[in-house]
């Protein structure tokens, strides 16, 4: 099976492909060269011919027959091993002078093959030369034998039909291993997403460290798994919090209800139940109202509703609204600004952010202690700080904080839903703002740093205040 997928890989065929498109190129180029090799050898063995040919009517210029007769002797022995052919006949045909049998008078170059009849021992199956009618309508002919020239063409063929043999095969060789390698790294990819799909979301695609595109997909589908298995186990977790943070009011409902029904109650008894599962209720469709706003700021579109304007001015309008909150409250507010501090972000979304950081500060702070916000910037970097003195929270329990639902066991007996900071999260992934929970000795000190993009510094570098 694997077998039969390797042959239907992209990369097998493309690398078949390439070869037949080599293995074309190799057999156009033999042809190429074949012609212009032949040609040439070809137009060589003319000029060798014709040269001879010149040569031997130049030493009998001025002559007659005899003389003519005497030049191509002598020719042909100084040829005698048959590499250049002469033949001298007379009107009648008559062999003068020459190795070869008398043939056909034509004039001019050309080329003759064995037609079967006998012919002296070394003279050659082929060869091609040029005729000339001399004196007293005699026929001189000087040859070179061709048979050079038939190996070479045979031996060209030889290689390079050899040659394109092997790029073939070479070619689906190399195709064969390439998308071998190739597949097994795609079935890893698959075996791995298989196991994902069998809900073991620990797994993750194995990284070779080459740094290529394949370790690059890897890399990629791993942060996917991961952010996968992150969803999954919040869901888990969500769905766990939500059946036992509504177990209790729910199951308070019920009573009261069937006390109710079973007319157990009087009047003022029957009226405060009723005022009490109302409330239960208000506590249910305010935690899922939360989830809802979640899921609400998780889907909307990063940019919907940013527009540019002064951090620093939001937090002080925001304080003054809750200063007198404060003061009823029994808590204190202080506050240090330096701006003007631009961002590009929504204001409403960020407004929502840090109301729910304050009533979660003066909700957990004891009776006059005193909140502390500041806002200024670090170099080109916006910074907002909400500090308090409260119990704060444990370092092993900062991250799970923003859990929806999740609550501190001192926590428990408060109001609220446990969705302040899964909200205030979900914002700052929103606005790619970097939250940070730390110690504030005593008390929990909230650090947010805003995103340079879209800010606007002064000339002036702002110092960092002391809070």
């Amino acid at each position: 099976m694997f077998r039969s997928r390797l042959f239907r890989t992209s990369s097998f065929r493309l690398t078949l492909g390439y070869a037949a498109l080599f293995t074309f190129s190799a057999i156009l180029l033999g042809v190429t060269i074949y012609i212009s090799t032949e040609a040439f050898l070809a137009e060589s063995l003319d000029t060798q011919a014709s040269t001879e040919v010149d040569e031997i009517l130049s030493q009998a210029r001025g002559g007659d027959l005899a003389r003519l007769t005497a030049a191509v002797v002598a020719g042909q022995d100084a040829h005698p091993e048959h590499d250049m052919l002469y033949l001298l006949q007379d009107a009648s045909g008559k062999v003068l002078a020459g190795a070869l049998s008398a043939m056909d008078p034509i004039e001019g170059m050309r080329i003759w093959h064995d037609d079967g009849s006998p012919r002296p021992p070394g003279i050659p199956a082929e060869f091609r030369g040029r005729g000339a009618r001399v004196f007293d309508n005699a026929y001189l002919f000087i040859g070179v034998g061709s048979s050079a020239l038939s190996e070479l063409e045979k031996s060209i063929t030889r290689t390079f039909g050899w040659g394109a043999l092997a790029a073939l095969v070479l070619g689906l060789a190399g195709g064969a291993t390439m998308s071998r390698a190739i597949l097994q790294r795609v079935e890893a990819l698959t075996q791995v997403s298989h196991e994902i799909v069998d809900s073991d979301l620990s797994r993750r695609v194995p990284l070779r460290g080459t740094g290529d595109e394949f370790d690059q997909l890897a890399q990629n589908l791993n942060t996917l798994f991961s952010r996968i298995q992150n969803l999954m186990t919040g869901v888990r977790q969500v769905s766990t919090d939500i059946a036992h943070d509504l177990r209790t009011p729910l199951t308070r409902l019920r009573q009261r209800l069937e006390l109710a029904h079973r007319g157990d109650l009087d009047a003022g008894a029957l009226r405060t139940a009723i005022e009490s599962s109302v409330r239960d209720v208000d506590t249910i469709l305010e935690t899922f109202s939360a989830l809802l706003r979640v899921a609400e700021i998780d889907a909307r579109s990063r940019t919907a509703g940013f527009a540019t304007f002064d951090l620093a001015d939001l937090v002080r309008t925001l304080i003054e609204d809750y200063l007198p909150v404060a003061e009823e409250q029994g808590r204190e507010i202080s506050v240090a600004v330096d701006g003007p501090l631009m961002v590009h972000a929504d204001r409403a979304l960020l407004t929502q952010m840090f109301a729910n950081l304050l009533d979660n500060a003066l909700r957990h702070t004891p009776l006059g202690s005193n909140i502390a916000v500041a806002a200024f910037r670090d170099g080109n970097v916006p910074i907002v700080e909400i500090s308090d003195r409260g119990p704060g929270i444990p370092v092993g329990q900062r991250e799970r904080v923003f859990a929806p639902l999740y609550r501190l066991e001192v926590s428990r007996n408060t109001p609220g839903t446990g969705m302040g900071l899964s909200i205030v999260a979900a914002i700052a992934r929103q606005h790619q703002i970097l939250m940070t929970l730390s110690d504030n000795k005593p008390g929990l000190r909230v650090h947010l740093e805003f995103p340079t993009t879209g800010v606007i510094a002064s000339d002036t570098p702002v110092p960092r205040p002391v809070v």
